[in-house]
C-alpha cells in the first residue's frame, strides 16, 4: 500500500506503502478535523484518517496544469504490459543480483523510466504553480488546496486535516492542518514512507529567469526546492501502477531556535551614561557567543551558533532604546552536543549581559529537530542499490553532514529510513548554482523526472524488500540540494 502525506509542519508530501492504518501510526504530526470550524469544539487529532469527497475548485490551477489534467488519464495497453513486468519482478524470488532478477530488475527500471518521462509536463507544470504561490509553514492553505486538485483530477482518495499547530501563536503563527495523506494499495503490511515538504520560506525571490512564475506573494519564497519536492511526488503518484502487493549513517543537524531579550534603561542617544544599553551589551552577546564552538567542542565535533536577528529601537536614531531582541539558532550533530552547547548559551549571554548592568531572559523553541540519520542496514542491504541504479554515474556519492534542519528527523527515529539528495548546480538558464535558501535560488526543473523515478522504484522495490526480509515499515524522503563537489565521509546519498 501506498501513502502520501503532505503536512503543514513543514508541510509534507509522503507515500506510504503501508499497513492497515498505517496513517495513524506513523509519526505525520497532529492531525485535526477536515472542517475547521469543528477544531474548536473537539479534540479531533486521534481522529482515524476521514476521505476527502468535496470537490475543489480548479481555478486553483494555472491553465496550463488544467490542459494537463482535463487529458483522458487512464492504464493502456501498453501500461497495463508494464504491470505484468512488475508482477515478474514480485513473483522472482531470486536476489536483484541474481541474472534472471537482474534482467527483470532493469526492465522496471526501464518502464519506470518511461512513465516518468509521460508524467514531466505535469511535473513541471504543477511545481510552477506551486512557485508562484508560496506559503510558509502552518499556513499553506491555498497550497494544500493546489495539491488537493490534483490528486482529484488523477482521480486519488486523499485525507486531509493533518499537521495542526499545537504550537502558541507566539512560537509559531497559523493554526496548520493543512496536510494531506493519500493511501495506495490494499492497507495491509508491509509499508514504505515517501516523503516531501511543500512550505516556503520569508524571502524576497530575486531568481533572474524565472518571470513567468516568479513568486506572486511578497516576501515568501520557494528558496528550498520544496515546490519540487512535492511536485516529484505527486508524479510518483500519477504512475499508474497496481500498487497493491501481497505479501550508514546521514547525519543533519539538531537545531533550537533562541531567542534573547536584553533589557537596560533607555534615554536620550546624547547622555548615555544616564542609560543602561541593551545595544551595547547584546553586541558584545553577540561576539562572546562565537567563543563557544571554538572553545567548547572537541575540534572534531560540529556546532552552530548563529545570531540571525538583532533588533532594537524605533526609527528615531537618538534616542538609545530600553530593551533589543536578538534571535538565533543552535545546531549540532547529536542531541548531546545540542544540550551542551544550549548551556553554554545562556551561560555566555547571562554573565554578558550582567557584566554591561543589563538583565536578559532567554527563550528556547519548545522542541528541537533531532539529527537525521539513515539507518546503516537498510543502506547497505536496500537504498544504495536503488539509488546506485538510478544514479546517472552508477553510483552514489557520500556526503558530508550538514547543519540543515530536517523534520524528516522525526519519521527517521521511528522507522528505518533513508534520506536522498537529489543533486543540481550546472543548470544555466535560470542560473542553478545558488544554495538553498538564498533569494536567487533556482531549480534545474531536468532533475525532476528523475526524482519522481527514484521515487517509484524505491517504493516498489521496497515491497519486495521488506516482504523478504519479513519486515513492515521503511521510510525515504528525496530533497534536491544545489552542489557542485562533495568529499566522501558518511553516508549521505546524493544521486
Amino acid at each position: 500500500m501506498v501513502t502520501w502525506i503532505m503536512m503543514g509542519w513543514v508541510l509534507v508530501m509522503m507515500i506510504l506503502i503501508s499497513a492497515t492504518q498505517a496513517a495513524s501510526l506513523v509519526p505525520f504530526g497532529t492531525r485535526g478535523g477536515v472542517d475547521k470550524e469543528e477544531e474548536d469544539e473537539e479534540d479531533q487529532s486521534s481522529m482515524p484518517p476521514q476521505k476527502s469527497t468535496e470537490p475543489l475548485v480548479v481555478s486553483s490551477l494555472s491553465m496550463n496544469l488544467k490542459g494537463i489534467m482535463t487529458e483522458e488519464r487512464s492504464m493502456t495497453p501498453r501500461a497495463l504490459r508494464r504491470s505484468s513486468v512488475l508482477e515478474e519482478f514480485y513473483a522472482d524470488g531470486s536476489s536483484e543480483e541474481d541474472n534472471t532478477n537482474r534482467n527483470l530488475s532493469m526492465e522496471l527500471k526501464d518502464l519506470v523510466h518511461g512513465m516518468a518521462q509521460n508524467e514531466t509536463e505535469l511535473v513541471i507544470e504543477t511545481r510552477r504553480l506551486l512557485h508562484q504561490h508560496p506559503e510558509l509553514m502552518y499556513q499553506e492553505a491555498q497550497t494544500s488546496r493546489i495539491v488537493q486538485s490534483v490528486l482529484q483530477s488523477l482521480g486519488i482518495e486523499y485525507s486531509t486535516g493533518w499537521a495542526v499547530n499545537t504550537h502558541p501563536p507566539h512560537i509559531m503563527e497559523g493554526s496548520g492542518g493543512y496536510g494531506i495523506v493519500v493511501e495506495l494499495g490494499t492497507g495491509q503490511a508491509p509499508c514504505v514512507v515517501l516523503r516531501a515538504d511543500m512550505d516556503a520560506l520569508p524571502i524576497v525571490e530575486q531568481t533572474e529567469g524565472v518571470e513567468l512564475f516568479k513568486s506572486q506573494n511578497e516576501g515568501r519564497m520557494h528558496a528550498c526546492g520544496h515546490d519540487g519536492h512535492t511536485s516529484m511526488l505527486l508524479g510518483a503518484a500519477a504512475e499508474p501502477f497496481d500498487w497493491s502487493f501481497n505479501r550508514p549513517k546521514r547525519e543533519e543537524r539538531a537545531p533550537r531556535g533562541c531567542a534573547k531579550r536584553v533589557s537596560g534603561v533607555g534615554g536620550h542617544a546624547a547622555m548615555p551614561h544616564l542609560t543602561v544599553d541593551p545595544i551595547v551589551a547584546a553586541s558584545a552577546i553577540v561576539m562572546n557567543l562565537q567563543t563557544i564552538v571554538s572553545r567548547t567542542l572537541n575540534p572534531l565535533d560540529n556546532g552552530v551558533v548563529s545570531v540571525t536577528q538583532l533588533q532594537a529601537g524605533q526609527e528615531s536614531y537618538n534616542v538609545i532604546p530600553a530593551s533589543c531582541l536578538l534571535r538565533g539558532t543552535i545546531r549540532a550533530l547529536s542531541t548531546e552536543t545540542l544540550l551542551l552547547l544550549r548551556e553554554r548559551v545562556e551561560h555566555v549571554v547571562t554573565l554578558t549581559a550582567e557584566t554591561h548592568g543589563c538583565n536578559v531572559t532567554v527563550a528556547y523553541s519548545p522542541d528541537f529537530y533531532p539529527p537525521t540519520v539513515n539507518d546503516a542496514a537498510l543502506y547497505e542491504e536496500f537504498s544504495s542499490h536503488v539509488g546506485s541504479l538510478l544514479s546517472s554515474t552508477g553510483r552514489l556519492e557520500d556526503i558530508e553532514p550538514t547543519m540543515g534542519a530536517e523534520d524528516f528527523a522525526f519519521v527517521a527515529e521511528t522507522i528505518p529510513s533513508t534520506f536522498f539528495l537529489l543533486g543540481q548546480g550546472s543548470g544555466t538558464n535560470p542560473d542553478t548554482s545558488y544554495g538553498l535558501h538564498h533569494p536567487k535560488f533556482a531549480m534545474d526543473e531536468s532533475v525532476l523526472p528523475q526524482g519522481v523515478e527514484l521515487h517509484v522504484n524505491l517504493a516498489l522495490r521496497a515491497l519486495k524488500h521488506l516482504s523478504s526480509n519479513n519486515s513492515t515499515t521503511i521510510a525515504n524522503k528525496t530533497s534536491t540540494k544545489t552542489t557542485t563537489t562533495t568529499r566522501s565521509r558518511t553516508k549521505i546519498q546524493r544521486l
